[in-house]
């Protein structure tokens, strides 16, 4: 019985392909949404008969020319109206490996906060702290350990595993206030380097 649940390699290569394809449709909502409207069309009854094309798209890839174009009309597609993919995407981590040259990337938010991990400092500046506020409430808990993390916005190492939602975001939110009312610190001199022999 148990040999039964045990997926076959050829299962899981299938399983692995369909996450990495879960993946991709989910950090380009431009992709989600037309995946959403392919898999909204019905699959023609003839299961040797080709897919339909888009209107726009069967005109860019026919071989023909404007006076070799063969007089049978293409199908109108009509598609329903896309859905926000931003609604239907749940945020995920991709886990990396320790010695990977890139940080983990985030994806299934919202686009203004960007790629990878969000930088707090750059939507405060934009949309101020109320902005800010609200960018990192729509986060989850690993997400916001990697902003602090990341952006060492806990130098101190005050903020322990047991820290909520809500203590991550002021914590944020007060580390970012106070590097920007605090002056930059200045850079040491370098002392010029001395004559070639």
């Amino acid at each position: 019985m148990a040999d039964d649940a045990q997926p076959t390699p050829p299962d899981k290569q299938l399983v692995q392909w369909l996450r990495a394809l879960a993946d991709v449709v989910e950090s380009d909502p431009a992709l989600a949404t037309r995946v959403t409207q392919g898999l909204a069309t019905p699959p023609p009854l003839d299961a040797e008969a080709p897919l339909p094309l888009p209107a726009a798209a069967a005109a860019s890839a026919s071989p023909f020319t404007a006076a070799d174009e063969p007089s049978a009309e293409p199908a109108a597609v009509t598609a329903p109206p896309p859905t926000p993919a931003a609604e239907t995407i749940t945020p995920t981590l991709r886990h990396t490996r320790k010695t990977s040259r890139f940080g983990p990337s985030v994806t299934g938010r919202p686009m203004e906060l960007g790629t990878g991990v969000p930088n707090p400092f750059t939507v405060f500046s934009k949309g101020g702290e109320e902005g800010l506020r609200r960018a990192l409430e729509a986060l989850r808990v690993g997400t916001l350990r990697a902003i602090i993390r990341a952006h060492d916005l806990d130098p101190a190492n005050k903020l322990n595993a047991a820290a909520t939602e809500k203590r991550l975001v002021t914590a944020i939110i007060a580390a970012v206030k106070r590097s920007q009312t605090e002056p930059a610190a200045k850079t040491p001199r370098r002392r010029p380097m001395p004559p070639p022999l």
